[in-house]
């Protein structure tokens, strides 16, 4: 689809309507509808509305400002009215208004209407290409391209009669033209659209164990015996490690490193790989995939730019990526569940292989939507445009040998992590692989994945927030539990198979950092990480979220170091590859150890000095154990709580000193000390 930015097309006639003025647009490939007597389309939803540009919920601006007055409004029948609010976003720039790509507004009628005109209400004060567009993404149709201009006497509204009978149209703005409404007319032609549901009713994913919950971003080679509280690793891959050939190899020559991390053992005849240790301690690993191939990185790429088989091409079509698709075909032929045949396998190692069953979920980027890189920002349509020719070589138009799924139809797609809980990039996420494939495939059903950090920052915005920040905050202090759970009750509104990971979320000890822990009772900044992280643990898991990915395994960087993320690790490793543990682990550790086996079972209660979550064994649900604790950075003295229970005795165990002491019941209750650092209390209740 072509953008055209700068075409004029002439103005026929203008009139006045009630007491405004209004333009007419000459419309070209207008349709030949049958609409005797078109109505006003008042059924615009919020949840309806998409920004393909992805601004919403990270800086601001709200597409549905497009139609929100538009209720009071009729200008087909001389309500004018001076509609106020523009949808465009508050700040970041041409990010969100790239060449050729523009800042694209759809609008799903939820069922197909005859269109007979299209209403802008223009308050401009300068010229920036506007185009209307109906259709869907894959195939949209341009009536017409001109440019935002406001009346003298100070805005007015275009008519533009498209005639067309469609489900979807589309506004694409070149520039943030302070257009402040969009109304349209037509005949419904459709079944009468349902309204979107509110509230998820329907079947949930089986609660994990927490110990099946549980995963932690890693580094190759990280030694086992560290590993064991954990399910799932996530490690970062550049890309250049894997792709190291020329510009001109693909497709014909393309050779890849499918070894980028491990060493061939001749006395074995097979490699070493980290990946073949994480499965045979049972766990789970998959890898981010993060930047370009070596020739890019060689001319100043950098791990945010776009992994193009050719510079220039258009980053928003998915036949832009048929290198990098190329690349994930054969990783994933080379780790995934299915054999192919090692001939097929493009690889510069001699010693190839195929069917590892190592990895089955691979991560395609990291924070795509990283708002702070400016023109390297990833817009939702970009990034789905990637994600579609990694998935199955866009439906097969790449060739045979692009896509995991043409590998293997066991391995998924996990979804590059959000800087945010930014539910609207989901939300956008879902709607172009609904209309924008013929299949109507969600693409990332190996998990839809968010990052996210508590830190003291000001403002609703994820951009405004953490630009602001001095320190981190406590899971408590930032709602997280409730925070969390809100957004994944939308998820589940979308897709309800596939699992919500929180693959981000961790704490700095160096007390200079954005996301420093804070200090718990005096204790050191190497504790306090511990226990904010053992209260965040409890908070994420029983929000709903399938998954907690903790950020960080071990750092490399002196405690001093206060640039942000660099000290969140739970080890230190030291020149030489010697590894200590600091305190967070073994809190950790001993979490897993008592908690593994249980699942939530509910919150008790979340107010006043103590908080008190209910758990119980998965498989021996008479089994319960209680998570208590103050929810505050410094502990009020001589705090207790009474805990009803049909249990005659129980054991408290204090997760930050591992003390465990024996508690007898009294009446029908406990009476168990609290302190801000988390104690559980397992008993066994019939």
């Amino acid at each position: 689809m072509k953008f055209i930015r700068l075409i004029l097309i002439p103005v026929f006639f203008m009139y006045s309507c009630g007491n405004a003025q209004i333009e007419t647009i000459a419309v070209k490939n207008a349709g030949n509808i049958q609409c005797a007597e078109p109505k006003k389309i008042e059924e615009i939803y919020p949840e309806w509305v998409y920004d393909l540009s992805g601004y919403k919920g990270v800086n601001g601006g709200d597409p549905y400002f497009l139609f929100d007055e538009s209720k009071e409004l009729d200008p087909l029948n001389g309500i004018n009215g001076s509609p106020n609010t523009n949808p465009h976003p508050k700040s970041g720039g041409m990010m969100y208004f790239k060449p050729g790509i523009g800042s694209r507004i759809v609008v799903d009628l939820g069922t197909d209407y005859d269109i007979s005109s299209v209403f802008l209400y223009d308050k401009s004060s300068s010229g920036d290409s506007i185009s209307i567009y109906s259709g869907s993404p894959l195939e949209w149709t341009l009536h017409a391209s001109f440019l935002s201009n406001k009346s003298s006497f100070g805005g007015g509204w275009k008519r533009l009669d498209i005639q067309s009978n469609t489900r979807f149209v589309m506004i694409q703005f070149a520039g943030p033209a302070n257009i402040t409404e969009m109304v349209l007319y037509g005949c419904r032609t459709g079944a009468a659209a349902t309204a979107p549901a509110k509230k998820y009713e329907g079947a949930r994913l089986p609660q994990k164990s927490l110990k099946e919950f549980l995963g932690v971003n890693c580094y190759q080679g990280t030694p086992m015996q560290y590993m064991t509280p954990f399910t799932y690793s996530r490690l970062y891959m550049n890309n250049d490690k894997i792709d190291i050939g020329k510009q001109e190899d693909y497709p014909d020559n393309i050779r890849y490193n499918i070894v980028p991390n491990g060493w061939w053992n001749n006395g074995t005849g097979d490699y070493v790989l980290y990946d073949d240790s994480v499965k045979m301690v049972k766990q789970k690993i998959w890898y981010s995939f993060l930047g370009v191939p070596k020739w890019l990185m060689e001319r100043g790429g950098h791990n945010h730019d776009f992994p193009l088989t050719q510079p220039g091409m258009p980053t928003h079509d998915p036949k832009s990526y048929g290198r990098h698709a190329n690349m994930l075909w054969n990783m994933a032929a080379a780790y995934g569940a299915t054999k192919v045949d090692t001939n097929l396998i493009q690889a510069v190692n001699s010693n190839r292989f195929s069917g590892r069953n190592t990895m089955t979920v691979f991560e395609n980027g990291n924070e795509s939507d990283a708002y702070w890189e400016g023109m390297r920002y990833w817009t939702p349509l970009e990034y789905f445009a990637m994600s579609s020719a990694d998935y199955d070589g866009h439906e097969g138009a790449l060739g045979a040998r692009h896509g995991i799924k043409n590998a293997d139809q066991k391995s998924e797609l996990m979804m590059a992590g959000l800087v945010g809980i930014d539910f609207n990039r989901v939300r956008v996420l879902d709607f172009l692989s609904r209309y924008g494939r013929k299949d109507q495939q969600f693409l990332w059903n190996g998990g839809i994945q968010f990052h996210y950090y508590s830190n003291n920052g000001k403002g609703e915005l994820a951009g405004d927030k953490f630009s602001s920040a001095k320190a981190g905050i406590t899971p408590e202090e930032d709602s997280l539990r409730t925070k969390l759970s809100r957004v994944r009750e939308q998820t589940y509104l979308l897709q309800p198979e596939v699992e919500c990971i929180l693959g981000e979320y961790g704490f700095d000890k160096n007390q200079q950092s954005k996301v420093s822990a804070p200090i718990i009772d005096q204790q050191s900044p190497e504790v306090s990480q511990g226990v904010v992280l053992l209260r965040a643990i409890n908070a994420i898991f029983f929000s709903g979220f399938d998954q907690y990915i903790i950020y960080w395994i071990k750092d490399t960087e002196p405690l001093s170091t206060p640039n942000t993320y660099l000290t969140s690790g739970l080890l230190k490793q030291d020149p030489g590859q010697v590894y200590s543990t600091y305190p967070s682990w073994h809190h950790i550790d001993r979490m897993v150890q008592h908690l593994g086996e249980y699942i939530p079972e509910s919150v008790v209660s979340e107010q006043g000095d103590v908080w008190v979550y209910k758990y119980k064994h998965k498989s021996q649900p008479q089994q319960k154990a209680y998570f208590v604790y103050q929810p505050v950075r410094d502990s009020k003295k001589n705090i207790s709580y009474n805990l009803k229970s049909s249990a005659k005795t129980g054991h408290q165990i204090d997760l930050v000193s591992d003390q465990v002491s024996s508690v007898a019941a009294s009446g029908g209750q406990f009476k168990l000390p609290v302190s801000a650092n988390p104690t559980i209390f397992m008993v066994e209740e019939r």
